[in-house]
């Protein structure tokens, strides 16, 4: 399995997207009291967060029956165009906690794509692959939250937001080379599919 760069590529970006998604998520609170959120507007805020992440979860299954690739695509550039804004705009409180919501659906669609990918990409070992998927999710997390720290140490709980974006830059990077890979082996597949010609067949007729 670790042989196919199509599996391989599916769980780097997996981890990639899941270290911005869940390190960023990890100072969460602390971003929104940093923007001056009372503590029961931190709670009903997280708690907003977490309904729209179940939406995201639905919309996603939509998206991917419909138009998969692209989907695998946009998740990432959406989750990159949210952290800026949220770097850019987080000091102002209704701006803030739009964009959370918008966030918290964005985060769903990811995480359901992430499944997907390497689910796709290892269908003939579906156990394996939910364990390695649970895995590098679980690795890229670790590394986001300590990204996530890192720009915190330097520049305050605001600048965690940073640390997602490397992250999910990186994980655009990787949906391009899993895209590549799976088209690839799509023309493999369709090449295989056409039978060379018979030169003595073709002589005797």
């Amino acid at each position: 399995m670790f042989k196919k760069p199509l599996f391989i590529a599916s769980l780097l970006a997996a981890a990639a997207i899941n270290a911005g998604m869940f390190g960023f998520y990890s100072f969460l609170s602390d971003y929104l009291g940093s923007a001056g959120f009372a503590a029961a507007a931190v709670s009903a805020l997280l708690f907003a967060y977490g309904v729209a992440n179940i939406s995201g979860n639905a919309v996603a299954g939509r998206a991917l029956g419909a138009v998969p690739a692209r989907t695998m695509v946009v998740a990432p550039i959406v989750l990159l165009a949210l952290y800026v804004l949220l770097f850019a705009l987080g000091a102002w409180q209704l701006a803030c906690a739009a964009l959370l919501i918008v966030l918290g659906v964005a985060v769903g669609v990811a995480n359901t794509t992430d499944q997907y990918m390497v689910g796709r990409s290892a269908p003939e070992a579906p156990d394996f692959a939910n364990g390695m998927f649970l895995t590098a999710t679980n690795l890229g997390t670790t590394v986001g939250t300590t990204l996530c720290g890192g720009f915190i140490a330097a520049g305050g709980a605001p600048a965690s937001v940073l640390g997602a974006l490397p992250c999910a830059a990186l994980g655009l990077i990787f949906v391009a080379w899993r895209l590549r890979e799976q088209r690839r082996g799509d023309l493999d597949g369709r090449t295989a599919a056409v039978p060379e010609a018979d030169p003595a067949g073709a002589s005797a007729r």
